[in-house]
């Protein structure tokens, strides 16, 4: 990154927010203690017609912007912001309950002006409980979070919960497909890889995510990221999720979280016994969403949660 702050480009930041002022705040006030010069860093808020406005919450950071967007998605309230006539060279993207380090847009940008063949900088999301003796949802939540570099690495996205390009790039490229409810970031992220650009993991660009600590809050979480699903799988485009195939490895036990945890379980002090819990957790989950989906296509699901 060059040395004189006045070559380093602008940044507008994107947040889309549903019903989550409480963390929204701790979301902007990490966004005020950036390392990154303040003048060249403006945010964009787009309250996705929550119940309670957040707007007097966004009125009390400086360079913060309050916008509306009344369709359902928070793919529809990123491309809300991305129409929006100020845009800056940089374009980064988190969420309202994210709580990003100090130096994450200092880190992302170093990587991102490196070449003009990176499109995209996906960071670090670490999920972390509220203290250290987690929960066994708070241990569900950890070990089945956010692998950036596996999805960079592995299948050429990253999550919006950190993700860092330029405005060219989105001309390029387009807006997200605001008819995904879920996958929005994986769909846009993999047309601009075939568009030709890169996408890079940078480690150090970090945000960090708090862990759900109730069964309630983590069954909460399943139903709106599988009922969006479904939504792709019924209006956009078909999802394995949803077929015979699907279904029955559903009934598999989850090996790859299994996996996950034993490589983890030295970090997160987990004894023989509570990975034995927590793998029966898994698998719980895991039929937890098997019988949601199937009420999602027999249509006794009900109303699909927003996500």
């Amino acid at each position: 990154m060059p040395d004189n702050e006045n070559m380093l480009p602008s940044i507008t930041v994107i947040i889309p927010v549903y019903n989550d002022t409480a963390r929204l705040q701790l979301c902007l006030n990490a966004l005020t203690k950036q390392t990154y010069p303040s003048e060249k860093i403006d945010i964009l808020v787009v309250d996705n017609n929550s119940a309670v406005s957040c707007e007097e919450v966004v009125a009390k950071i400086p360079n913060a912007t309050y916008l509306f967007e009344k369709d359902a998605g928070s793919y529809a309230a990123r491309n809300k912001a991305l129409a929006y006539d100020s845009l800056a060279d940089v374009v980064a993207f988190t969420d309202s309950d994210c709580i990003p380090d100090s130096d994450w847009l200092s880190q992302a940008v170093a990587v991102l002006m490196r070449s003009t063949t990176i499109g995209a900088v996906g960071g670090r999301v670490d999920v972390f409980a509220a203290n250290s003796s987690a929960s066994l949802p708070e241990l569900y939540d950890i070990v089945t979070g956010f692998d950036q570099k596996g999805y960079i690495q592995k299948e050429h996205f990253s999550v919006t919960a950190n993700l860092v390009t330029r405005k060219d790039v989105l001309n390029a490229v387009g807006q997200f497909n605001a008819a995904l409810k879920s996958s929005g970031d994986k769909d846009w992220c993999q047309r601009m890889v075939k568009s030709g650009y890169d996408l890079v993991y940078c480690d150090s660009a970090v945000v960090n995510h708090p862990a759900r600590d109730s069964v309630k809050s983590i069954k909460t979480k399943l139903r709106r990221l599988y009922g969006g699903f479904y939504h792709n799988h019924k209006y956009v485009k078909k999802d394995k999720l949803f077929t015979p195939a699907g279904l029955l490895e559903a009934l598999m036990p989850p090996v790859n979280y299994i996996r996950k945890m034993r490589s983890m379980s030295a970090r997160l002090s987990l004894s023989t016994g509570k990975q034995i819990q927590l793998a029966c957790f898994f698998y719980t989950m895991k039929l937890y969403t098997l019988g949601y989906r199937v009420r999602l296509m027999t249509g006794l699901a009900g109303k699909v949660e927003r996500l």
